[in-house]
């Protein structure tokens, strides 16, 4: 987390009436003194999207937050790099990765800064994690699980449009699959897909199986109509990690434990924090510092070209 003092950076927000907004974004950038928010935007009664505008018109924003629907992301965040502001766009950036890979390089053609709102990986349980498997505590990775689901209560909602939303892999995928690109460091070699698919075509739940090399096989489902679940186990040749509140732990989920083939369990202890807090804190070094992104543009791609190469595989 970034703990360097300095000017606050000005905010504008594109869909303040977003719920990852309220809930989970607004109350960070009011916690700490590195960040202002000095313009809201929602669109206006009757559809129009002029208070957008706006915003990036808005000469006192240095930086706008972007938590609108994905099939919205392009549109915004072009406008927004081209009004000479930095960028924290929700994820996932694009639609695909054609998508996502347009806007970063429109961000480094006008120099500003864009980064995918990527957050679980800026919780230090998430982190630990990382490092426990790249230090070999888990001894050659063998299989992995993930599991990301919720029972959507609006089945009429932006996730079901095809045009805005486009399924549970979108809207979740991340969550499953940006892991194991950070564990292996590579993409997968091989991927099999099956979705089931809504009246409008996107998919409500989706399942695959990436072989990522080396030996390590891995498992993930998504869904927008099973029961809660966020799920992970990882199986090495030294021990088997389970967490039942990935990816997103609690802020004191301070403990993260190896069961050992002799069925003794080492635990190793880390810092509570708050992943959004961690993310925008982050993004704030960037601005102002320089810093280089926990979460930058060849990982953004990478993450959208694997969930593209898995919707093709569920086709």
């Amino acid at each position: 987390m970034t703990t360097t003092t300095g000017a606050p950076l000005r905010w504008g927000i594109l869909g303040a009436r977003s719920g990852i907004w309220r809930k989970a974004i607004e109350p960070q950038l009011a916690a700490g003194d590195l960040h202002r928010v000095v313009a809201l935007a929602s669109r206006d009664a009757d559809g129009s999207d002029a208070p957008y505008a706006d915003v990036l018109g808005d000469a006192s924003v240095e930086a706008v937050y972007i938590p609108l629907p994905n099939g919205l992301h392009r549109r915004w965040v072009l406008a927004a790099l081209e009004a000479g502001k930095h960028v924290l766009c929700e994820k996932p950036l694009g639609m695909d990765e054609a998508e996502a890979a347009a806007m970063h390089a429109a961000a480094a053609a006008t120099g500003r800064v864009l980064i995918e709102a990527y957050a679980s990986p800026f919780h230090p349980a998430n982190q630990l994690v990382q490092e426990l498997v790249t230090g070999g505590e888990l001894g050659e990775l063998l299989f992995a699980h993930h599991a990301f689901s919720y029972p959507s209560s609006d089945p009429s909602g932006h996730r079901f449009d095809p045009d805005l939303g486009n399924g549970s892999l979108l809207d979740l995928g991340c969550y499953v699959v940006g892991p194991l690109l950070w564990m292996t460091g590579c993409e997968p070699v091989t991927i099999a897909a099956a979705a089931r698919r809504s009246p409008t075509g996107v998919d409500v739940s989706l399942s695959a199986w990436l072989d990522l090399g080396d030996g390590f096989r891995a498992s993930i489902e998504t869904s927008m109509e099973a029961p809660h679940r966020r799920d992970q186990s990882l199986v090495g040749t030294r021990g088997v990690l389970r967490r039942p509140r990935f990816p997103f732990p609690a802020e004191d989920d301070v403990e993260i434990a190896i069961e050992r083939p002799d069925g003794s369990v080492d635990r190793f202890a880390n810092a509570p924090g708050n992943a959004y807090r961690g993310m925008v804190d982050a993004f704030w070094g960037v601005v102002r510092n320089g810093d280089e992104p926990r979460f930058g543009t060849a990982d953004s791609l990478r993450l959208a070209r694997t969930l593209d190469r898995i919707a093709a595989a569920a086709r």
